[in-house]
């Protein structure tokens, strides 16, 4: 079952550390529909019913009775439309990662052979509030260059993968490229 499996890498982005309590959603595309976390839920205690089906045209859940999803599912739903082979999407906010979305830099992965291999090019997304058409509209457009992982400047990361398996490895493997870049260029603790 897709929502059960999707609980699980949710309260694996947070055991890890990779994001907040109730910060970050995952969400997975099957066909017209996406799953997606719902919002302000426990990461921790994620389970299959905290998991809403979109309808990816309208944007609307596909149950009545559904928590409501998370706020960035505009965002989500946007890069599906744009990218219709894009299988999963992993919205976090890892700490390493959090000083680059900061300071608005991209994180090089040419640093090391692996995070090129597994991430490819990391992009930055211009500031924009949460939830916003804006956001949406940035994050479509930097992807749009072919990355698959993003920097939302003063915000969070976004991985981008076929399934939620590659965007969870992605954002891990990005998250520890920018703990060693940080603490290659003598920025560390």
């Amino acid at each position: 079952m897709i929502e059960q499996e999707m609980a699980g890498w949710m309260r694996r982005t947070y055991r890890r550390g990779l994001t907040t309590l109730s910060g970050g959603n995952l969400s997975v595309r099957a066909g017209d529909t996406v799953l997606i976390t719902a919002s302000g839920r426990d990461k921790a205690r994620l389970r299959a019913a905290d998991i809403v089906r979109i309808h990816l045209a309208n944007g609307r859940p596909l149950e009545a009775t559904a928590p409501p999803p998370s706020i960035e599912t505009g965002m989500h739903l946007a890069l599906y439309r744009a990218q219709p082979t894009l299988g999963a999407i992993l919205h976090a906010h890892p700490p390493w990662l959090s000083v680059f979305c900061v300071t608005g830099r991209p994180v090089n992965t040419d640093l090391l052979t692996e995070s090129r291999d597994i991430v490819g090019s990391c992009g930055v997304v211009p500031r924009a509030a949460c939830g916003s058409p804006e956001l949406a509209a940035a994050v479509v457009a930097a992807a749009a260059q072919g990355h698959n992982a993003l920097v939302l400047a003063g915000h969070g990361a976004l991985a981008l993968g076929r399934d939620a398996r590659q965007a969870y490895n992605r954002l891990e493997v990005l998250e520890q490229t920018a703990q060693a870049q940080l603490f290659a260029s003598g920025n560390q603790p």
